[in-house]
């Protein structure tokens, strides 16, 4: 029976096509274990994630045939996911998975001889898997417009506090004299972060401490336009501070999700200075000199300069909206798009794996918030109604909140629980719930 059971196996290993995103990973009958024979599969279809995507989220349906027990073809169709997750994970991808365990419950054919159990004792790898979630169209944030005139250099200042200094003739246009349009989001809370599905995730899962994310986009003509080579914008973001350590970071987006990576053109460390000097000679004398620095002084920020000219001391006092600390303070982008001023979060604290689990037959959102880490952490990866979020600083004062809503269904579910980041299981609960009541409870967060 198992040399009937090889064959057809290879059969299925040719009938599958080169191109093909979706296959199916075939298993011998009470067995979990991968055969040698779908490695190339596997090891094609990790080259494929690999060069697509890391945005990109993979589905694995676990299946068995008839025989044995429901319960015991439950279990081990699960097995045979993880067999297959494993072998994923261990040749070094970082995609979101999606594990589930179907038993005998889906199968393609009636299960009546050996050769129709073959076909039901696999694994679907499903590519670009979507959990179908309709909830963000609820939230998402409107957009500033303004218009600006390509020859004038021009400060937009957005509605919470982000300004834009876009200097003259910088766009990618053959067309100086017809208007450019700029469309700006602007996201600087953790509530704005939550309901526009946004996270402070690198796309190699680090975690980042955000100042503020927007997504500027220029248009002229209806044409969206590109910013010419080696020209850049200057972006400030209003709680951004001196000596923060924070950087630009460029947002990659796959199906409506965002991750960061650290710009390469980065200037932070040499733009950023908490103090410095200057001074001025004349033949190798010293003619005047100064030193500065910035403090905070009753909860505002000034900058202390200390001048020295013919021995004669000055001390000035100039508050944080001086254009010289402004734009100290400004990043610079040689990209439009979607932009981040972050920082790693590097706190030596023990990391934990987060397990969380929920009751439902839907794949919703949820992400972690902590009250003291102005981040948002998605979970690594599902394994039916399990949530696995990996790293997660241990001891935090944290808050779960889940969002899904079916196409078909007028209801959003939602979810929101208060509690430590520990080691120990945690469940969370999803109650119908509406645009207004989830906007009031996370608006405080």
């Amino acid at each position: 029976m198992k040399k009937i059971h090889l064959v057809f196996v290879i059969s299925c290993l040719i009938c599958i096509k080169a191109q093909s995103k979706n296959f199916n990973i075939y298993f011998e009958a009470n067995s979990s274990k991968i055969s040698s024979l779908f490695n190339a599969q596997l090891d094609s279809l990790v080259s494929a994630i690999k060069l697509g995507s890391p945005l990109e989220q993979i589905g694995l349906s676990g299946h068995a045939d008839t025989d044995a027990s429901e319960l015991y073809n439950q279990q081990l169709s699960y097995e045979r996911a993880v067999e297959v997750k494993k072998y994923l994970l261990d040749k070094g991808v970082l995609n979101v998975i999606h594990l589930d365990a179907k038993g005998e419950n889906e199968p393609i054919n009636s299960n009546l001889n050996e050769k129709e159990k073959a076909q039901n004792r696999r694994v679907e790898v499903v590519r670009n898997y979507s959990n179908n979630n309709d909830v963000f169209n609820f939230f998402e944030q409107a957009a500033q417009l303004f218009t600006i005139t390509a020859t004038k250099d021009t400060i937009l200042l957005c509605t919470n506090g982000t300004s834009i200094d876009i200097k003259k003739n910088i766009f990618e246009t053959p067309d100086d004299k017809t208007p450019i349009k700029i469309k700006v989001q602007e996201f600087t809370s953790k509530k704005d972060f939550v309901l526009n599905n946004l996270c402070t995730n690198t796309l190699d899962g680090k975690m980042l401490e955000s100042r503020g994310m927007i997504n500027i986009e220029a248009y002229q003509n209806n044409k969206q336009l590109n910013l010419k080579k080696d020209n850049t914008i200057a972006i400030g973001f209003k709680d951004r501070s001196t000596g923060d350590q924070t950087k630009l970071f460029y947002g990659t987006s796959h199906a409506k999700e965002i991750r960061w990576e650290e710009a390469s053109d980065n200037t932070t460390p040499s733009t950023i200075r908490s103090s410095g000097k200057s001074w001025t000679t004349i033949g190798g004398d010293i003619i005047d000199e100064s030193d500065w620095e910035f403090v905070d002084i009753k909860g505002e920020k000034f900058k202390i300069v200390r001048s020295k000219k013919k021995n004669k001391i000055t001390i000035d006092t100039i508050a944080v909206e001086n254009e010289q600390f402004t734009s100290e303070l400004m990043l610079k982008s040689q990209k439009l798009g979607w932009i981040n001023c972050d920082r790693f979060y590097n706190d030596p604290a023990p990391k934990i794996d987060l397990i969380v689990s929920y009751d439902g037959s839907f794949v919703p959102n949820v992400i972690v918030l902590f009250d003291d880490i102005n981040a948002v952490m998605p979970y690594t990866y599902r394994e039916g109604n399990k949530l696995i979020f990996k790293n997660i600083p241990a001891n935090k004062k944290i808050t779960f909140i889940g969002l899904h809503k079916l196409k078909e269904s007028e209801n959003i579910l939602f979810a929101y629980k208060k509690t430590t980041s520990s080691s120990n299981a945690e469940n969370i609960e999803f109650k119908n719930s509406n645009k207004s009541e989830i906007e009031h409870t996370v608006i405080g967060i």
